[in-house]
């Protein structure tokens, strides 16, 4: 389940990057991931756009629109970076976590919590 007061949150802070119907449904563990995804993004180019940010396979994805290769390039290299930090970190709470199966990554509590 995702918290949309958080994603709410985000597409306010970023307007520029998301349209009118963001497509964004991880969960709010990978907030902090997110956010500063974002704000490096911005620096990238204020004419980029984010089309989805989701969770597959217990990592963090996120898909750009159309844009020039140069930019293209240096946002994708953020966007590899924030991907690889996801899958350490759990998606439920923020906490350092694993791949737990295929699907999630996820800190103990939350594996004992039955999440």
């Amino acid at each position: 389940m995702v918290d949309r007061t958080w994603v709410e949150e985000l597409v306010t802070q970023f307007p520029t990057l998301f349209g009118e119907n963001p497509d964004i449904w991880c969960g709010e563990g990978w907030k902090d991931i997110v956010t500063d995804l974002c704000g490096s993004l911005v620096e990238v180019s204020p004419n980029l756009q984010i089309t989805q940010i989701k969770e597959k396979f217990g990592a963090l994805r996120v898909y750009v629109g159309v844009c020039d290769v140069s930019t293209y390039n240096k946002a994708q290299s953020l966007i590899n970076e924030a991907e690889t930090k996801s899958v350490h970190i759990c998606g439920r709470c923020g906490k350092i976590g694993s791949r737990y199966g295929r699907l999630k990554t996820k800190c103990r509590e939350c594996i004992e919590g039955g999440w």
